[in-house]
């Protein structure tokens, strides 16, 4: 009867941390960053979710704060909307709009995702004197922002634990490579300098 065992898999890049006579102290050292950078990327992403929370808070608190200074106002389409630039395929438009503040008309231009005709109504962001403005961020829109941040956090650590371990991985390879020359000159050597014919 033929058994078999299953056990942890021992690749590499840990496989300088066993007790192998045969490795050298340069596997050992690139064990040993792998693990380090490793551990380092994990700890990131606490700290990348603390910076996330910071900017939803900061957000949040922008928000809360600008609501109280503005207010909705429905302003009319006078000219035909222009359109911008297309941003994750989808095309924004200019909107020139006209609205009235204390009796008095003002026009400015806005930002819609959808295309307006002259004369339509569109509702618009002002602030206490009437200026248009723009419109308080929303909480998924504070959250996706977060989300993004922390995102960015955690790349930006691993990418250069990455490049630190890719240079590490150049300078052991470049040692390597010195050390394998060596010993092929020892096997090819004849003991005078010469390599045997």
């Amino acid at each position: 009867m033929q058994t078999f065992t299953l056990g942890w898999p021992r690749r590499w890049p840990f496989h300088g941390l066993g007790r192998n006579d045969l490795l050298r102290r340069s596997d050992r050292v690139e064990s040993f960053a792998v693990m380090i950078f490793g551990i380092l990327a994990i700890i990131a992403i606490p700290l990348a979710a603390s910076v996330a929370a910071s900017v939803h808070d900061a957000e949040v608190a922008d928000q809360a704060e600008r609501a109280a200074s503005i207010h909705q106002a429905t302003a009319t389409v006078v000219r035909q909307p222009k359109a911008l630039e297309d941003y994750a395929f989808h095309t924004y438009w200019s909107v020139p709009v006209q609205w009235d503040v204390a009796g008095a008309s003002r026009e400015g231009a806005t930002i819609s995702d959808v295309k307006s005709e002259v004369g339509d109504q569109l509702p618009i962001w002002v602030d206490r004197d009437g200026t248009l403005t723009r419109a308080p961020v929303t909480a998924e829109s504070a959250s996706a922002d977060a989300v993004g941040v922390a995102l960015l956090v955690w790349t930006a650590v691993t990418g250069v634990c990455g490049g630190v371990l890719q240079l590490i991985r150049w300078r052991l390879d470049a040692i390597r490579f010195d050390q394998w020359e060596r010993e092929f000159r020892l096997l090819t050597d004849d003991g005078r300098g010469r390599t045997p014919r």
